[in-house]
């Protein structure tokens, strides 16, 4: 009789820890009420997290500007600039309608601040030419529009 209630609660234990495990990798549905915690299948199947995807950044060039220093009432050289803008994505069509008024103003502005600046230099201030040109780039395009204007080039002869 001792040997048949052992074999019975063996069978009854195997049952139940066989239940268990199918519960436990979600074989079967969790009859229990939450007392058998399953697997996440989501977790284990998801990839691990990585970084955010990179985003490209975005260049809009310019046609190169020439900008005569004028002293004493003669040319005495040149300035070439090639400029190229980096946009916020997303912003290409709406900057490039604004291209050739910015080219204008750009203009008007280098003619304007680099002659003053070669009568005390010997070269151009490239940091104060990108802050003024970045204050007139958001004036005509607006703010956030344009994150950086780049001197590619910049050369006297």
């Amino acid at each position: 009789m001792i040997r048949v209630l052992v074999i019975v609660v063996a069978l009854i234990v195997a049952v139940m820890l066989g239940l268990g495990g199918l519960v436990h990798f979600n074989v079967i549905p969790d009859i229990t009420g939450g007392l058998i915690k399953p697997v996440d299948q989501k977790a284990e199947t998801a990839p691990p997290p990585g970084p955010p995807p990179r985003v490209d950044p975005v260049f809009l060039g310019m046609a190169p500007f020439s900008v005569p220093i004028i002293q004493n009432k003669t040319v005495s050289s040149n300035i070439y600039f090639a400029l190229r803008l980096e946009l916020a994505p997303g912003t290409e069509s709406a900057v490039a309608k604004f291209l050739p008024q910015l080219h204008d103003l750009y203009l008007r502005a280098l003619f304007q601040m680099v002659p003053e600046m070669m009568e005390r230099r010997t070269t151009p201030d490239f940091r104060a030419i990108k802050d003024r040109l970045k204050v007139i780039t958001e004036r005509v395009v607006g703010t956030g529009q344009v994150k950086e204007i780049i001197i590619m080039s910049a050369f006297i002869r």
